[in-house]
C-alpha cells in the first residue's frame, strides 16, 4: 500500500477551525455548571467528605475517590481504571471550575478530529470529501460528550484509539519499532480508559491484515504483541463480569431485538447510510477490485455487529455518543470512497460531498438546539436550588411519573451537599410499577421516608404528606420541564391532579426557567427565530 504524506500544519488549521465553530455552536454550555447526570461523580470525587452516607450506600458502600470508583465499576460489570485516573487528574487540576472541564472537552475534540484527519490523509483521502467527513464527525449525532461534562472516558478512549491507529500506519510506512510500540501503548490505554474500546482492537488488527500489512502473515511478532494488548484488559473485564454476574446496561421496557433494530438504524443514519462506500461499488477504479470491496463490507458489518451486541441494553435515542467507536471505521471508509469515486466521476463525487455537508449542517443545527436546551435546563435547576437554599427546608421531595430516580437523586444529593444544603431528599413515584432494580437502589437510601409508609407502587397520598411535610418543605417536579413560560402552573396542576395531591398543588408552583433558541426546520423556513424556555416547577409548603 502506498501511504500519502500529511500536511500537518494544514490539517491542524482545518481541525482548529472546526473546533472553534463547534465551540461557537455550544457557547452557552461553556459557562454551565455541573448537571444532575453523571457529573455527580466529578463532584463526589472532588469532595468525597461532603457526600452523605446514603450517597455512598448507593455506590456499594464505596467512597467515590479514585480507588472507590474502580471498585464501584467492578460491582456493575465495568472496567475503566484509566478513565477514572484521568478524571482524578482533572479533579486535581480543575476542581469545581466547570469552565475548565468544558474547555478540556474541546481540547480532546481538537486532537480527536486531528488524528482522524491524519488517518484519512495517510490513506489517500483529501480535499472537500475529507473535509465533509470531518464535519460529519464533529457536528454529528455522536458529539454530546463534547458539550456535556460526564467523566470523560468515552472522549479519551476515542482519542487514544485514533492516535494509536495513526501511529500504527506510520509504523507500516516506516517500519520503525518506536512507532509500533507507541501505537500498542495507545491501544492499551484506549482499552483501559473504557471497556468498549477493548473490542475495537481485533478489528484494527484485521483491517491491518487485510488491507495494510504487505506481508499477509498472521503469526507475526507485531500481531502477537497486539494480541497481548487485547487479551490482558479483556481477561480482566471477563473476570469482573463473572465475579459480579453483571454486564453494564440501561433498563428499558423494549426487548433486546427492538433495541438492536433501533440502534442499527442509528448507526446507518448517522453514517449517512454508507452512501459513499455503497456508491463506490459502481464507480470504483482499477485499483479497487470487487473482491476487496466485499472484504471491506464484511469487515464493516462485523464491526457494526459487535457494537450492536455491546449495546444490547442501551438505546441511543439520548445516548448517541455510544455510536462511537462504531462510526470511526465508516467515516474513514467514506472519505476514501469519495476520493476513489472522484477519479471516475467528478459529478457523482460532488453530489456525495454535498449530501455529507448537508447532513453535517443539519446536525450542527441540532447540536446548537440540544446544547442550548441542556444549558438552559441545568441553569434552571441551579436557579431552583438557590431559591430552596434560602429557605433552609427540612425535606425536599422529588415527585415524578417516572419510576427511575437514580441519577436525579444522586446528582441532586451531590450538588446540594456540595453547596451546603443538607436536607433529606425523598422520592415518590406516581408510576404504576417500579422495577426491582430501582427498589433495590431506593433501599440503600435511609431517608426515603415515603417508601416506609406504603408500597412504592402506590405513589404517595395527601394523608402521608400531612404526616411528614412541614411548612417550608419543598416538592419538586423534575420531569415537568415546561416550554410554556406564560402559564406553567396550570399545566403542572393538570398533570398531577389525578394523584390525589390537588390540595397541595393549589399552592401556586414556582417556576424557574431559562430561555434558549429552539430552531426546527419548519421554524427556520417560516423565519421564526424566537426563543423558547425550559424550567422546573416546585412548590414550597405553606
Amino acid at each position: 500500500m502506498t501511504f500519502q504524506k500529511n500536511k500537518l500544519f494544514a490539517d491542524a488549521i482545518v481541525c482548529l477551525v472546526l473546533t472553534v465553530m463547534f465551540a461557537a455552536l455550544i457557547f452557552p454550555v461553556l459557562n454551565t455548571p455541573f448537571s444532575v447526570g453523571d457529573d455527580h461523580r466529578i463532584i463526589a470525587m472532588n469532595a468525597p467528605e461532603k457526600m452523605e452516607a446514603a450517597y455512598k450506600k448507593s455506590l456499594f458502600d464505596q467512597t467515590p475517590n479514585l480507588a472507590g470508583s474502580v471498585l464501584i465499576d467492578a460491582q456493575i460489570g465495568r472496567f475503566r481504571p484509566m478513565g477514572w485516573l484521568i478524571t482524578k487528574t482533572q479533579c486535581v487540576l480543575f476542581g469545581d471550575n466547570y469552565f475548565s472541564w468544558r474547555v478540556w472537552n474541546l481540547f480532546i475534540l481538537f486532537f480527536s478530529v486531528l488524528f482522524l484527519s491524519l488517518i484519512i490523509g495517510k490513506l489517500g483521502g483529501k480535499g472537500l470529501g475529507k473535509l465533509a467527513i470531518l464535519a460529519v464527525y464533529v457536528f454529528g449525532r455522536n458529539n454530546e460528550t463534547w458539550w456535556t461534562l460526564i467523566p470523560p472516558a468515552q472522549n479519551i478512549g476515542e482519542l487514544f484509539l485514533l492516535a494509536g491507529f495513526y501511529h500504527w500506519l506510520r509504523y507500516r510506512e516506516n517500519n520503525t519499532a518506536k512507532e509500533k510500540y507507541f501505537a500498542l501503548v495507545l491501544f492499551l490505554f484506549s482499552a483501559l480508559v473504557k471497556e468498549s474500546f477493548i473490542f475495537c482492537l481485533p478489528f484494527v488488527g484485521l483491517m491491518d491484515f487485510l488491507f495494510i500489512n504487505p506481508q499477509k502473515k498472521l503469526f507475526t511478532r507485531e500481531y502477537k504483541q497486539g494480541f497481548i494488548v487485547f487479551i490482558i484488559p479483556f481477561a480482566i473485564l471477563l473476570s469482573i463480569i463473572l465475579f459480579s454476574k453483571k454486564i453494564y446496561g440501561y433498563p428499558y421496557e423494549q426487548g433486546i431485538f427492538s433495541i438492536l433494530g433501533y440502534n442499527a438504524w442509528q448507526f446507518f443514519f448517522s453514517s449517512v447510510f454508507l452512501l459513499a462506500p455503497v456508491t463506490m461499488f459502481f464507480y470504483r477504479n482499477h485499483v479497487i477490485t470487487r473482491r476487496s470491496l466485499v472484504k471491506i463490507f464484511i469487515l464493516t458489518l462485523s464491526w457494526f455487529l459487535v457494537q450492536l451486541i455491546l449495546l444490547k441494553s442501551i438505546r441511543m435515542d439520548d445516548q448517541h455518543h455510544y455510536l462511537v467507536p462504531g462510526l470511526l471505521l465508516v467515516l474513514v471508509l467514506s472519505a476514501l470512497s469519495i476520493q476513489n469515486i472522484k477519479q471516475r466521476s467528478t459529478i457523482v463525487s460532488n453530489v456525495l460531498v454535498l449530501l455529507y455537508f448537508s447532513f453535517a449542517i443539519w446536525q450542527a443545527k441540532n447540536t446548537f438546539v440540544n446544547s442550548g436546551y441542556y444549558s438552559a435546563q441545568v441553569k434552571s435547576f441551579y436557579k431552583m436550588t438557590a431559591e430552596i437554599k434560602k429557605t433552609s427546608p427540612g425535606i425536599i421531595v422529588y415527585m415524578s411519573h417516572s419510576p427511575f430516580a437514580g441519577d436525579w437523586l444522586m446528582g441532586t444529593s451531590a450538588i446540594l451537599r456540595n453547596s451546603g444544603i443538607n436536607s433529606p431528599i425523598c422520592f415518590s413515584s406516581l408510576a404504576d410499577s417500579i422495577p426491582k432494580w430501582q427498589k433495590e437502589f431506593l433501599k440503600s437510601r435511609p431517608q426515603m421516608k415515603f417508601q416506609q409508609l406504603h408500597p412504592l407502587e402506590l405513589g404517595f397520598r395527601s394523608s402521608d404528606m400531612e404526616q411528614i411535610l412541614q411548612k417550608g418543605d419543598w416538592i419538586v417536579f423534575p420531569d415537568f420541564l415546561s416550554k410554556n413560560e406564560e402559564n406553567p402552573p396550570q399545566v403542572g396542576v393538570e398533570k398531577y391532579e389525578g394523584s390525589n395531591n390537588y390540595d397541595y398543588l393549589r399552592t401556586k408552583p414556582k417556576h424557574f426557567s431559562t430561555s434558549y433558541y429552539d430552531f426546527s426546520i419548519s421554524k427556520i423556513l417560516k423565519g421564526n427565530f424566537s426563543r423558547s424556555s425550559v424550567g422546573y416547577c416546585a412548590i414550597q409548603i405553606e
